[in-house]
Formats: structure tokens, sequence, C-alpha cells
């Protein structure tokens, strides 16, 4: 039976040892999203390139704790310069992925 106050925090991790951070609550559903479609196009580069990367979980939490821990563990990659030159997060925010990013938006027709 599926818990439904667990968390993980997990990192995708390519053949060339470049790696992303990410949380959820259900890990194999968000790898397949991961699959499907990628917003971060290093991500989605790497994927094209190098083929499925390597998922692994790194934290289990409660899901009241998910951003903390993953921000703690984005702060500790990305103060290590070893991880900072693999890091393949755009942001070092686990709040605000895509803060500060320019990404094309879909827009809406609307009738006149």
């Amino acid at each position: 039976m599926k818990d439904n106050n667990i968390a993980y925090i997990y990192s995708l991790v390519f053949r060339t040892g470049h790696f992303y951070i990410g949380s959820t609550t259900d890990p194999a559903r968000r790898f397949k999203e991961h699959s499907r479609k990628q917003p971060n196009r290093k991500v989605k580069n790497f994927w094209n390139k190098f083929g499925a990367p390597v998922m692994h979980i790194l934290v289990q939490c409660s899901k009241d704790h998910k951003k903390k821990k993953e921000q703690e563990v984005l702060d500790l990659a990305f103060s290590d310069e070893h991880c900072k030159e693999r890091i393949l997060n755009i942001n070092t925010s686990s709040t605000k992925p895509f803060f500060g990013r320019f990404y094309k938006s879909k827009k809406t027709k609307t009738k006149k």
C-alpha cells in the first residue's frame, strides 16, 4: 500500500556524470513525465544525446518537508565545485525552479 505522506528527493544521473535534482511523491510517474515532457532544455538535450538517465532516490521524507529537503540537496550540489559543473538544474531554488529564466509559453488566441 502506498503511503500518501511520503515524498522523495531524487537525482537523474546521465552517463556523462551530469545530473538533475528534483522531488516527487511518485518516482515512477515522475520519471515517465521527464521522458515525455521536459521544460528544462539542458535535461532534454542530455536525454536526447545520451539516452535515459538513471534515477536515484537520495532522500525519503514527509510531503511537508519535501521542498526543504530538496533545497538542502540543491544547496549542497551548488556549493561543491565539481558538482556545480555537472548539475543540470537551471536554478538553485526548489520553490521556484524556473525563476529568472525565460521560456516560450504557449499563448492562446483570444477571440475579438
